[in-house]
């Protein structure tokens, strides 16, 4: 079981799949003490794997901020379009050459959102019950996706609208295959 932690707000700078900049509200990393230690543990991982898997030296490898399109999102933001009941969200074999850790996730107000299910090659590795839940938590354990491996989230939803839900993590990726703000 993921242990949970909210966190304070702030503004940030990021950039949409054109490099323009765009100013979002959002939460910030101001974990502590388990939450800090497994995001640094979880981004150290995937920074060693993809030293050795991509057999480059550290100095072509980035660790950045994972954004919606690493997610397979076309947009810049995470916005779902929802039916009542299970939705699978995202369905994404993560690219070569790439090595995801997601340690988090934001809830807006008003959100229907009750639970977030995740899959890693069909076996499901996170299941957390959101319901009444808003604004950003992290969480103890975070997950680690490979490169050629599959992903699914699947979120189920008390209504048929259309949410914004942002997951937070990290990336390693080699250098220059996107840019990095």
């Amino acid at each position: 079981m993921s242990l949970l932690i909210p966190i304070g707000k702030s503004l940030r700078k990021i950039f949409d799949i054109k490099g323009k900049p765009i100013i979002e509200k959002q939460r910030f990393y101001t974990s502590e003490g388990i939450f800090l230690d497994a995001y640094n543990k979880a981004s150290n991982e995937i920074l060693r794997r993809a030293i050795y898997d991509l057999e480059v030296p550290r100095e072509e490898v980035i660790l950045r901020r994972l954004i919606s399109q690493d997610l397979g999102i076309k947009e810049p933001f995470y916005k779902f379009n929802f039916k009542k009941g299970l939705n699978k969200n995202i369905i994404k074999i993560i690219p070569k050459r790439r090595f995801i850790a997601i340690n988090g996730f934001t809830i807006p107000k008003n959100c229907s959102i009750s639970q977030i299910i995740v899959w890693r090659e069909g076996k499901k590795v996170r299941h957390w019950h959101i319901e009444g839940f808003e604004g950003t938590y992290f969480v103890d354990d975070p997950f680690l996706v490979d490169m050629n491996q599959s992903l699914r989230i699947d979120m189920y939803s008390e209504s048929k609208k259309i949410q914004k839900l942002i997951f937070h993590g990290s990336i390693t990726e080699e250098r220059g295959n996107t840019l990095n703000p």
